[in-house]
């Protein structure tokens, strides 16, 4: 494959890490096999990734969520590797599809955001390659700002570790069926948290927190 085409996919945004920690995702939505059925939960996952076509209709009234375009990549790039993972998934069980959930977490509202702001994860059992796919929905958090992004980290020793995805939510505060990767050891790590970055590594307190339950990796 061309190497040259996971870059003009993306753009010029993203930096080379960013661009080859993308690239396995790419890789195997590229070469998979094609599906008999959509399952319902991609399909709302992929609905959800914002549309080059979509965006002049809908700039005006999202323009406080996806203001620029590394934003939309990011959020894009985020879904991809989660998507891939379930793509692959889906291919190898044939019609059992996705496994149950291994676990649910439900990441709670700390002082710094709104009393109702959640985060709902389902964590789908370990792969093969070491990988735990998350499927989460968000409620209650405030729009993003024209430069920032959430994102989902493992903590350590109280401080963030490990990221699992970034994410942006629409203007009511809210995003369905965002999929994640978490390809670590959470018997390692001690909290889900959500924080609200900004350029210059500008990071918000904990928004939303929930310990760590999954501990079999």
């Amino acid at each position: 494959m061309d190497q040259n085409d996971l870059r003009n996919l993306v753009g010029d945004e993203l930096d080379e890490l960013e661009v080859e920690a993308l690239r396995p995702a790419h890789e195997l939505i590229r070469t998979a096999d094609p599906l008999d059925e959509v399952p319902s939960e991609l399909a709302a996952s992929i609905r959800a990734i914002p549309s080059s076509e979509e965006q002049p209709a809908k700039r005006e009234h999202r323009r406080d969520v996806f203001k620029t375009r590394r934003a939309q990549v990011l959020a894009l790039a985020a879904a991809l590797a989660g998507i891939a993972f379930a793509i692959g998934w889906v291919a190898r069980g044939g019609d059992e599809g996705l496994p149950s959930a291994a676990d649910v977490v439900t990441l709670e509202a700390t002082r710094f955001a709104s009393n109702d702001a959640e985060m709902v994860i389902d964590v789908f059992p370990i792969d093969e390659a070491g990988n735990w796919v998350l499927l989460a929905d968000i409620a209650g958090l405030e729009p993003a700002g024209e430069t920032q992004h959430y994102e989902l980290w493992l903590t350590q020793n109280g401080r963030v570790a490990v990221s699992c995805g970034r994410f942006l939510v629409d203007a009511d505060g809210q995003a369905q069926n965002l999929w994640f990767n978490a390809p670590y050891r959470f018997s390692e790590y001690d909290d889900w948290v959500v924080t609200l970055e900004g350029p210059g590594n500008e990071r918000s307190r904990v928004m939303l927190r929930a310990p760590v339950t999954t501990r079999t990796s």
